[in-house]
């Protein structure tokens, strides 16, 4: 990702405006209609007139404090759902509860604010640090007795070498993958039964093969998880990020099977394209917030996460549980005929040109998705990601494994 960020700051500023006003997005009319048929009430039936489709609802976000976190928290919190923001930065989420208490919509009586406060719950929560996880799920487990929603968003990418966790893992996975699976694992037996666990991956899972993900014959450990260089893959900071986006939706498609008894909810993946976040770095930020997707006022970069969320199972189809798909935004991928050949054997073994291709790919959808965007897209994601099902049981045992200490 860094490496595509200084390449695109290296070309003519005449790209700058062949990819400048991307598409609007959802308007917010949209998505409370969405919500209203996603959470009908009164014996099914729908009133266009109701402001808080989700009055009563409990939605868990992870990377609250800011980008795409931040932004989905204002839309639960806008239609009168309860927000529960979970992240490290505590200045950020200290300035996203008075943002929803202070200007988020509605009348400002002294009761209309109690209300407010009584819907936004901030937890400072470090995901490098799985006991904080712990903890974490446990003020929540104690404050609610059902949630509808879950979040998997937070995540970082690799910008040094070597990353390492509070645990003295590879940091990225820890984040981006492990800390998610043990907050899933603590929340499943209070997810209600038209709950929804919704996990922020990326198309960048198709540079990796899985491979990486197994645990190792001699250590049982993922050579993606290891924090000694000694024992990852020489392109272990270039894959990185792709490995912990593929970890998610492996994960998510084992969480159907994993469900405690009497517990009936659904797990989803979602995909934003390049969006407007704070994901690279501050050396990134600029460059995606000129050239990326906007995240803001329900924009392009954030219509994915919406639908995750607020689409019925029918709508989601294919991408819903064990399925072969997750919710795009972009159809820049559709038209690259050979991404199948992506997952052969003669480019990513013999030729060894997985990791540059997908690279390629990944600027291909950087030029072009705003010319491809669509507000609702059920995409197939890579055939690793569904094929070998006996690999994902395999990742999901170790994970528990894993956890079980934090559990």
């Amino acid at each position: 990702m860094h490496r595509l960020i200084w390449l695109w700051l290296l070309l003519p500023s005449s790209f700058g405006t062949a990819l400048s006003s991307p598409p609007r997005g959802l308007s917010y009319n949209d998505v409370e209609k969405l919500a209203l048929k996603r959470y009908q009430k009164n014996g099914g039936a729908l009133h266009e007139n109701d402001v808080s489709p989700m009055e009563g609802k409990v939605a868990v976000i992870t990377g609250a404090a800011g980008g795409i976190g931040g932004e989905l928290s204002k839309i639960v919190f806008r239609l009168g759902g309860t927000v529960v923001a979970l992240d490290r930065y505590t200045v950020g989420l200290e300035e996203l509860q008075t943002s929803l208490i202070e200007t988020c919509y509605g009348t400002t009586s002294e009761d209309n604010i109690e209300n407010k406060r009584n819907r936004i719950l901030t937890i400072p929560t470090k995901h490098e640090d799985l006991e904080s996880v712990k903890e974490a799920s446990e003020i929540i487990v104690s404050r609610y007795d059902q949630i509808d929603l879950l979040v998997n968003n937070a995540g970082i990418s690799y910008s040094k070498d070597p990353m390492i966790s509070a645990h003295g893992k590879d940091l990225a996975f820890t984040v981006n993958y492990l800390s998610h699976f043990l907050l899933t694992e603590k929340l499943l037996p209070r997810m209600s039964n038209e709950g929804r666990i919704v996990h922020v991956t990326s198309t960048y899972h198709w540079k990796v093969d899985g491979s990486e993900l197994l645990p190792d014959p001699v250590n049982g450990i993922p050579v993606a998880y290891q924090s000694d260089p000694k024992l990852q893959s020489k392109k272990h900071v270039q894959r990185s990020y792709a490995n912990t986006k593929l970890a998610q939706i492996w994960h998510s498609r084992s969480i159907a099977e994993a469900l405690p008894d009497g517990v009936q909810c659904s797990s989803v993946c979602v995909c934003p394209s390049w969006a407007a976040t704070g994901i690279a770095g501050k050396e990134g930020k600029q460059f995606l917030e000129k050239y990326a997707f906007s995240i803001s006022n329900c924009g392009p970069g954030i219509t994915s996460s919406i639908n995750g969320m607020l689409r019925t199972d029918e709508e989601l189809g294919d991408a819903l549980n064990d399925g072969k798909s997750f919710v795009a935004n972009s159809r820049v991928l559709n038209f690259f005929v050979g991404r199948t050949l992506l997952s052969s054997k003669l480019v990513s073994k013999i030729l060894g040109w997985r990791d540059t291709l997908v690279d390629f790919l990944g600027a291909i959808i950087l030029f072009g998705q705003k010319y491809t965007h669509k507000d609702f897209i059920i995409q197939q994601t890579s055939p690793e990601s569904h094929n070998d099902k006996e690999k994902r049981d395999k990742f999901y045992k170790w994970s528990k494994e894993e956890v079980k200490k934090w559990m």
